[in-house]
C-alpha cells in the first residue's frame, strides 16, 4: 500500500481518493474504517415496509441474502425486504462482523454457531435462530482470517 498526502490551501474538506484495480475487501475494509474515523457509520438500518418504515439494528442483523433482485435482511426481529444491492450494503455498513460468504451472501460472524464440512470443499454455515447458508471455497479464506483461523 502506498498512500500520498497533497497539501490544498484551497480545500477546506479532508477529500480522500482510492485507486486499486478493483473494489475488493481491502478498500471496503478501509472505506468502513475511515467512515467509522469521520463518525458517520450507521448503526441502523431503515427498511420501507408495507406501512412505514422499519428500524433494523445492525447488531442484530443474523444475515443478508441476495434473491430475486432484493435483499433479505435476516435479523433477531423477524425478516425484512429491501431493493438496495448487495454492494451497496457493504459499502454502508461494512465491519469487522460481517463477511461475504458466498456471491449473495453476508453473515454477521457474531451469529454464528458452527460450521460443517458440505459438497466439493464448501462449508456451511449453522447461524443463530436456524439460519444456515452455503460457504463457498471463493470466500472461505476471508471468513478464516476474519474468525482468526
Amino acid at each position: 500500500m502506498k498512500w500520498q498526502f497533497i497539501e490544498d490551501q484551497s480545500s477546506l474538506e479532508l477529500d480522500i481518493l482510492l485507486k486499486k484495480q478493483s473494489q475488493d475487501e481491502e478498500v471496503l475494509k478501509l472505506i468502513g474504517l475511515l467512515e467509522q474515523f469521520n463518525g458517520q457509520k450507521q448503526h441502523l438500518i431503515a427498511v420501507k415496509v408495507e406501512d412505514g418504515i422499519q428500524f433494523v439494528a445492525l447488531d442484530d442483523l443474523i444475515a443478508v441474502d441476495v434473491e430475486a433482485g432484493h435483499l433479505i435482511l435476516t435479523s433477531r426481529k423477524g425478516t425484512f425486504v429491501t431493493r438496495e444491492r448487495l454492494y451497496q450494503f457493504k459499502e454502508k455498513y461494512l465491519s469487522d462482523h460481517f463477511v461475504q460468504v458466498s456471491k449473495q451472501t453476508i453473515i454477521n460472524v457474531t451469529y454464528l454457531e458452527r460450521m460443517e464440512a458440505s459438497f466439493s470443499g464448501n462449508m456451511t454455515a449453522f447461524l443463530t435462530d436456524g439460519y444456515q447458508t452455503s460457504v463457498s471455497r471463493r470466500y472461505l479464506k476471508l471468513l478464516e482470517k476474519t474468525l482468526g483461523i
